[in-house]
């Protein structure tokens, strides 16, 4: 059968091209999530001004469609620069800004829609500063924003197929390239949408159940 030769012939290019595209993913979500928490929290903690201006830089990156910034940082970024960045590099950090924005927005807005009622009952019970969020706001915070940071990381992996625009040779790429050769476009694709749903489904499915089952009542908020 045709997919068997095709595996067979390329499956050295199209590990390569996996090894790639699993790199970029895990950089980028890893490196994204940390610095996202941490500057979600940084944001939820400061003045007025602060908020304001990095919901405007959130806006702004969500409206700007991905390919856009990936370009900009390739080629006008480099330019005015003067420098030249290996094309992963420019990929992965693109990939990492969008995730950190993303997940601080994330991590922002659930601190800033904390129920007071929990915070005005753990004082009635006693219970304040670090005890009170260690065990009660950490927890229902964490609870709240999970399934969403899950969500931010299956659009990752999905990101990681514009970086075969700057010739970055992830997954994508090589699958192209095979088909260059083989004109077997139906069956090439169809293998790569069966590989992105077989790796990225169960996470989504992950997370719908969990937003289910954490998920604050709205009409407290």
């Amino acid at each position: 059968m045709e997919i068997f030769y095709l595996l067979e012939q390329y499956y050295p290019a199209l590990l390569k091209g996996l090894t790639v595209t699993l790199k970029l993913s895990f950089i980028a979500s890893a490196t994204g999530i940390v610095l996202g928490v941490l500057l979600g929290v940084i944001v939820s903690n400061s003045n007025k001004f602060i908020q304001i201006l990095a919901k405007a830089i959130y806006i702004s990156i969500i409206a700007c469609p991905v390919l856009i910034i990936l370009y900009w940082f390739h080629f006008p970024f480099q330019k005015i620069l003067n420098i030249v960045i290996d094309p992963f590099i420019t990929a992965a950090l693109t990939m990492t800004i969008i995730n950190t924005i993303g997940v601080a927005n994330t991590v922002q807005n659930a601190i800033l829609k904390f129920p007071n009622h929990y915070t005005l009952t753990a004082h009635l019970c006693g219970m304040r500063g670090r005890y009170f969020v260690q065990k009660i706001q950490l927890p229902i915070i964490f609870n709240k924003v999970y399934p969403s940071i899950l969500l931010l990381q299956v659009n990752v992996v999905h990101m990681s197929l514009f970086a075969s625009m700057i010739s970055v040779p992830e997954l994508f790429r090589v699958a192209q390239r095979i088909n260059a050769v083989e004109h077997q476009s139906v069956l090439i694709y169809t293998l790569m949408a069966i590989f992105f749903i077989l790796v990225l489904a169960p996470l989504m499915l992950i997370a719908n159940k969990a937003h289910k089952h954490f998920r604050y009542d709205e009409n407290e908020l």
